[in-house]
């Protein structure tokens, strides 16, 4: 990748600052094609994403030039394009897996919230084997989670309500609380199936 810096790759700097459009558009059909290959085939991205990786490193380059953070190249300009692309397409597959990994727990934790409702409500159990299903599990967890679950689907109390008992500062901290030991009692629940 590293090549020597052209006497004229500085010219690039002079174009930028003196007519972007017409520089930018000249950098793009020179080295697009190239960049958007090199990040698929480097960091397995897609078209669609190597095209807004190389839009983004082509904003970064202008921005550099007008705010006079690079006024002279020490590589050429393809080296210098190539190296902020690629930590660029870092920056993107880090956010893009965070996300992806967020959505997937976002989906479990739904879905355990969706288990851990049917059995507080007994859709997935019957009268008897449910009730003494609950007290056992609500048995292992202490107080304030307790008498969260106990207040919230058993009492009806709003979140409101179960702040004020447990004097919290806030129905937020109740819900966050719950959330809380709702992950417990489904932990609970997990192990008991």
């Amino acid at each position: 990748m590293k090549e020597k810096r052209s006497k004229d790759d500085n010219i690039w700097i002079e174009r930028v600052k003196a007519n972007p459009d017409a520089a930018l558009k000249d950098l793009y059909k020179l080295l697009q094609g190239e960049f958007q290959q090199w990040l698929g085939d480097h960091y397995g991205l897609k078209a669609e994403e190597a095209r807004d990786v190389f839009q983004e490193t082509m904003l970064s380059f202008y921005e550099n030039v007008r705010h006079g953070k690079l006024t002279q190249l020490d590589s050429s300009i393809k080296t210098y394009l190539f190296a902020i692309g690629k930590y660029k397409a870092i920056s993107f597959l880090r956010k893009y897996r965070k996300e992806e990994k967020l959505d997937m727990e976002s989906y479990q934790i739904q879905s355990d919230k969706k288990a851990a409702g049917n059995f507080l409500n007994g859709s997935d159990q019957d009268g008897e084997e449910r009730v003494d299903m609950i007290r056992e599990l609500l048995s292992k967890l202490k107080d304030p989670c307790q008498s969260i679950i106990l207040g919230f689907y058993f009492h009806k109390k709003t979140m409101v309500e179960i702040a004020q008992q447990l004097n919290y500062n806030s129905p937020d901290v109740a819900k966050a609380q719950k959330y809380r030991c709702m992950s417990k009692f489904i932990g609970f629940v997990k192990k008991k199936s």
